[in-house]
């Protein structure tokens, strides 16, 4: 797979973001490589092996997080989110083995029982080709208030 133009990282991107609007978690799931890993830490430089993360999942933890979601009996997300993701600011460059890193910003409007939140931050893939297609290997969702209250955070970035 040759470098690809940033239209197709993008549209990427912008496909990734619709699977999380309308809980296809299982189609994003299918995103990521085996051996991925989801970050959302708390400080951006942090050490997600040494210090505490909002969420730091390899593939196998995300795919339950993701299923628990979509259970009946979440609790948490009874009734779900809605949610509207916009990703911007798409830069690319060129990483080892044919992975391309990507930086972002997003902006993330959540509503739920008759309230409607505002989040926004930065995100980093590392994307791999696999399989004729682009594949996560990596995810880090910086928010931008990531030291700040953060109730009920049970949607995904």
């Amino acid at each position: 797979m040759g470098q690809p133009d940033i239209r197709e990282v993008e549209r990427f991107l912008y496909d990734e973001a619709s699977l999380l609007d309308e809980r296809r978690y299982e189609d994003w799931l299918a995103l990521f490589t085996d051996d991925a890993h989801y970050w959302l830490p708390t400080e951006s430089d942090a050490d997600p092996t040494r210090e505490a993360s909002l969420i730091f999942d390899d593939r196998p933890a995300l795919g339950t997080r993701a299923m628990r979601l979509l259970h009946p009996a979440a609790y948490s997300q009874t009734p779900p989110s809605k949610t509207s993701h916009q990703v911007t600011n798409v830069r690319v460059e060129p990483g080892s083995d044919g992975e391309l890193k990507v930086h972002s910003t997003f902006s993330l409007f959540e509503a739920r029982l008759g309230t409607q939140r505002s989040f926004g931050g930065t995100c980093e893939h590392v994307l791999r080709p696999l399989e004729g297609g682009w594949r996560i290997a990596f995810k880090k969702v910086v928010l931008v208030n990531s030291d700040g209250f953060l109730h009920n955070l049970t949607f995904m970035f």
